[in-house]
C-alpha cells in the first residue's frame, strides 16, 4: 500500500511543474505560453517561477512579456477551494 502511496504522490509532483507550451502568434511568429501556477513540489508557485522559465526559454535573446495572469480565484462547490492560477505570455527577441 505504501508504495502506491508513493507512486501516486511522484506523480502528482511531476504533473505540478512548472511548464510551457509555443503558440503561434497572429503576425506569424512562435510565442510561449508559461503555466507557472504550481512549483515543482506541489505548492503554488509564483510569478518568479514564469520569470526563470522565460530566462531559460529565451536564453541569450531576451523576450517580451505580452501578458500576464495571476492570483488566486476562490470558487465555491459545495467545498470552499483556492485555485492558484499563474500564466504569462512571452516572444523571444
Amino acid at each position: 500500500m505504501y508504495k502506491y502511496f508513493l507512486l501516486i504522490l511522484v506523480l502528482i509532483l511531476i504533473g505540478a511543474c512548472t511548464s510551457s507550451k509555443r503558440v503561434n502568434m497572429p503576425d506569424g511568429s512562435i510565442g510561449h505560453e508559461i503555466d507557472c501556477s504550481y512549483d515543482p513540489k506541489g505548492f503554488p508557485g509564483s510569478m518568479a517561477d514564469c520569470y526563470n522559465m522565460a530566462g531559460n526559454i529565451c536564453v541569450g535573446r531576451g523576450y517580451k512579456v505580452l501578458s500576464t495572469k495571476g492570483g488566486n480565484t476562490i470558487t465555491t462547490g459545495g467545498a470552499m477551494a483556492t485555485i492558484v492560477e499563474r500564466r504569462m505570455f512571452i516572444k523571444c527577441k
